[in-house]
């Protein structure tokens, strides 16, 4: 996994640059109003991280194993298998293609507007994003790669002076994808190596609002991951099971590594099950991430650079070929 390319997963950079290039200013209509405005709350708490909630003290085990770690595997099981819901498990992603309303919220610039992708394994990708300008297009097969700008300009990246750099941002943009892919299946994060370790149940506030299992992912050599997975009870009885995954948190790498913060990725109104929808499976219809940062004391502030709405979105069906075929150039 490539957790940390993460920032932000949904936009690669050359889409985030053509974007800003040919997006309209800040005085302009809003292109997705009624779709992004309509479904968030600006005077909504950003609020806490969730905290202890005093129902049942954990006691931390050994990074090597002991009972919490045989819980944690347990809960995040029960997580798959309820985001699975009707459909097949997704234990490898070959195909997917999705549709989202996203709002990008940097620090020099808020930008709205409709991104589709479409990916089939092993290395063929395909971007559109869709502003007040225009829709500008990247495609990514192999090694070869070209872009089309909303006039119907076609670049081929191989020919460019900057072909190299623009190559490898669609390259991380790809992989970016499919990674956000992953941590919405889940079953593709179990793993030989991966571990689970249940640090207990936690209530959030605002943004976070909602009771949740804690659980850390560990895994050699990759970023720590940590899911707050929501949970009900079994029968009326005592025992919980985990369901939906309402938090995700990506860890940061370090200081001064890519420049990357820990990222809280909220993702909320999961979809039922229906035939119609991911092939029975469930799926966030709204998500948001915020980078974690730290004030001038040393408190923890999230600062949010994403809110998407998920218009539509297909795991493993089939896609077709001419999406990746190279467009035609000018002479």
């Amino acid at each position: 996994m490539r957790w940390w390319l993460l920032l932000p997963v949904l936009v690669v950079a050359a889409g985030l640059a053509a974007w800003v290039a040919f997006g309209r200013s800040d005085d302009d209509p809003h292109l997705q109003e009624d779709e992004i405005a309509g479904r968030e709350d600006p005077g909504a708490k950003v609020g806490d991280p969730p905290v202890e909630e005093p129902v049942e003290e954990v006691v931390a085990d050994r990074d090597d194993g002991g009972p919490a770690y045989a819980w944690g595997a347990l809960f995040f099981d029960q997580a798959a298998r309820w985001v699975e819901g009707d459909g097949p498990s997704v234990d490898r992603l070959e195909t997917f293609r999705c549709s989202l309303a996203a709002k990008i919220e940097l620090d020099t610039s808020r930008r709205e507007g409709r991104i589709r992708c479409w990916y089939r394994a092993p290395d063929a990708f395909r971007q559109e994003v869709e502003t007040h300008g225009g829709t500008t297009t990247h495609i990514l097969r192999g090694r070869r790669g070209w872009s089309v700008d909303p006039e119907g300009r076609v670049e081929d990246l191989t020919r460019m002076p900057d072909g190299v750099q623009r190559l490898g941002q669609l390259h991380q943009g790809r992989s970016r994808v499919v990674d956000w892919f992953e941590f919405l299946t889940l079953r593709p994060l179990q793993g030989p190596e991966a571990r689970f370790r249940f640090d207990g149940y936690k209530r959030g506030s605002g943004t976070y609002a909602g009771k949740w299992i804690k659980i850390t992912r560990v895994h050699p050599g990759q970023r720590k991951i940590v899911f707050w997975l929501a949970y009900e009870r079994v029968s009326g009885g005592d025992d919980v099971r985990a369901t939906w995954p309402g938090i995700v948190r990506i860890e940061s790498a370090g200081e001064g590594e890519h420049g990357t913060y820990t990222e809280d990725w909220i993702l909320e109104e999961w979809d039922a099950p229906s035939s119609e929808t991911w092939m029975g499976r469930r799926f966030p219809r709204r998500i948001e991430a915020y980078a974690i940062e730290k004030d001038a004391a040393d408190r923890t502030v999230p600062r949010r650079f994403l809110f998407a709405l998920v218009e539509d979105l297909q795991v493993n069906e089939p896609v077709e070929d001419r999406l990746f075929e190279p467009p035609d150039e000018d002479d």
